[in-house]
């Protein structure tokens, strides 16, 4: 993409002073993110002024990749020809106002997944000079389907029991448990990535089953502080009248 010098002598100057700050200030805020979702973005300023789009210039773009314009407003600058495709149409950076230059961005993707700066300038004596500068990291999630447990299928003296999830993004831990001691289980675990980039889990279970008993299989999803269970009850006749036959 050809940026304007007038541009590109932005970016210069705006790259500059990110690099500098981001050495001093390592640390930035992480939020998450719904796959097929929107999130706002928050930058505040913390001075107790207005941002105003006739003094300031704000700029939203991607950590280590300033070639990338994300959204923003240069005064008498039409900035959305400038904008990276894999944005376009996807962005709104909210009206200023006290203290804030959020960015809206809609129907968020695994490729969305960046640290993303947003960098405030205020005209000062005919310069803009850097007021503000925000970091955000952004982590895409989804979540799994409900566990699906079917079996149970005879192997030899043991049972096998099957449980999947799908859809779901990133990889998470999936365990099974038996619900009358709350064991844990012996499984194998198999994740698959789809063509969309989230993942499907396929796990199996071998038990010896010697008494009536509840299984449970449960999808711990860390980043969404969630847990999605599904239980089945296992009764010993019932699987015994399956092995006669």
């Amino acid at each position: 993409m050809m940026y304007p010098n007038r541009l590109v002598s932005v970016y210069a100057t705006f790259g500059l002073l990110v690099l500098f700050l981001w050495v001093w200030r390592s640390a930035e805020t992480e939020v998450i993110g719904i796959i097929g979702s929107s999130i706002e973005l928050q930058c505040c300023y913390p001075e107790a002024e207005s941002l105003n789009y006739n003094r300031n210039r704000i700029l939203w773009q991607i950590k280590d990749r300033f070639s990338c314009f994300v959204a923003g407003y240069f005064p008498n600058e039409n900035m959305e020809k400038y904008q990276c495709e894999e944005f376009k149409r996807r962005t709104l950076l909210n009206e200023p106002k006290q203290g804030s230059a959020s960015l809206q961005l809609s129907n968020i993707r695994i490729a969305d997944e960046f640290i993303y700066q947003c960098v405030i300038q205020k005209n000062i004596n005919g310069q803009f000079k850097l007021i503000h500068n925000e970091s955000i990291s952004l982590k895409v999630a989804a979540n799994y389907s409900k566990p699906v447990i079917t079996g149970p299928v005879q192997l030899g003296e043991e049972m096998m029991f099957m449980c999947n999830s799908s859809h779901g993004y990133p990889e998470q831990r999936l365990y099974w448990r038996n619900e009358i001691d709350n064991s844990t289980m012996n499984i194998t675990v198999q994740f698959t990535k789809e063509l969309d980039g989230t993942f499907s889990v396929f796990s199996t279970l071998k038990m010896k089953v010697a008494s009536d008993t509840k299984l449970r299989c449960t999808i711990e999803h860390k980043q969404l502080h969630q847990n999605i269970t599904t239980t089945t009850p296992v009764e010993v006749p019932e699987l015994l009248h399956k092995v006669d036959r």
